[in-house]
C-alpha cells in the first residue's frame, strides 16, 4: 500500500495501512461534505488499486461515521451501495461511532469466557503456578489485546470495568481452587500476583502520557499535560506494575 497517502492527499485524507489492510480518515464540516469527500475517496482508492492490479472488495469494505450521535449514511461506490454501521473492527479491535469501548469490553469479555471453560476443565491436572501461565498466555493476553489504546480511567465506562473485574477474579479463584468465592478479592490479588483491570489501566495511560512528553506530540495534548504539572505543582502518581505480570 505503499503511495496511497500521496495518491489521495488533494482528498484532505489521513490514511493508514498495515499488511494489505487500508484505512482512510476524513473529516468534514458537515455531513453531505463528508459523503462528498467519502465517494470521492472511494474511487480514487479503487483507482490505485487497479493500478497494482488489485480491486477494493465491496462486501469487506466497512465505513463508520464518528459522532456523539449514530448518523448513518450511504455511500455510492459503482454500482453497490455501502452503509455506515455502529462498530468498526480494526486491526482486532472493535471501534464504535461514539468512541466508547463497552461493544468491545463486551466482545473480549465473551471470548474470554470459553477461554476460562477451557482452562476450568484442565486445571485438574494442573497446579496453581501452571494454571497462572496458562490464564496469562491465553486469557489475559486476548482479555488485553490492544489496551494501550482502548482501557483507562478516562476512555472506560464503570459497567466496562465491572465486565473485566468479573472475568479477571473468575481466573485467579479459578487458579486458587475457590469455586465457593469464599477468599476475599484483595487476597486473591495477593496470591495471584496479576495487575487488577484498573491497574493495568493507570499503566497504560501513563505510559500513553510519558510517550507524548517524550515525543512532544501531539503537541495539543503535550501543552496540556505541561500546563498541568505545572498549574498543581506535584508528581504525578504511577502504578508500578515490575512487580506484576499480564498478557506476556
Amino acid at each position: 500500500m505503499r503511495g496511497l497517502q500521496e495518491y489521495l492527499w488533494n482528498r484532505d485524507a489521513r490514511v493508514v495501512t498495515y499488511a494489505d489492510d487500508s484505512y482512510v480518515i476524513l473529516e468534514a464540516d458537515t455531513m453531505q461534505e463528508l459523503i462528498a469527500k467519502s465517494e470521492l475517496c472511494l474511487k480514487d482508492h479503487d483507482d490505485f488499486l487497479e493500478k497494482l492490479g488489485m480491486k477494493m472488495n465491496e462486501s469487506v469494505t466497512k465505513v463508520i461515521v464518528f459522532n456523539k450521535n449514530y448518523q448513518k449514511i450511504k455511500l455510492r461506490f459503482g454500482k453497490e451501495e455501502i452503509e455506515s454501521g455502529k462498530t468498526i473492527k480494526v486491526l482486532g479491535i472493535l471501534f464504535s461511532y461514539n468512541l466508547w469501548w463497552t461493544s468491545h469490553v463486551e466482545k473480549v469479555v465473551k471470548k474470554s469466557a470459553s477461554i476460562l471453560n477451557r482452562v476450568r476443565f484442565i486445571r485438574q491436572s494442573l497446579n496453581k503456578e501452571q494454571t497462572l501461565k496458562a490464564l496469562t498466555s491465553y486469557l489475559y493476553s486476548a482479555l488485553f489485546y490492544g489496551s494501550a489504546v482502548w482501557l483507562g480511567p478516562v476512555t472506560s465506562r464503570s459497567e466496562d470495568w465491572k465486565l473485566l473485574n468479573r472475568v479477571h477474579y473468575q481466573a485467579l479463584r479459578i487458579a486458587m481452587r475457590d469455586f465457593q468465592q469464599e477468599v476475599p478479592r484483595k487476597q486473591l490479588d495477593t496470591l495471584g500476583r496479576r495487575a487488577t483491570p484498573w491497574q493495568w489501566g493507570y499503566y497504560t495511560t501513563a505510559s500513553t502520557a510519558a510517550n507524548i512528553l517524550r515525543n512532544r506530540e501531539p503537541s495539543l495534548l503535550f501543552d496540556l499535560i505541561c500546563g498541568n504539572m505545572t498549574t498543581n505543582r506535584r508528581r504525578p502518581a504511577f502504578f508500578d506494575t515490575s512487580r506484576r505480570k499480564i498478557g506476556r
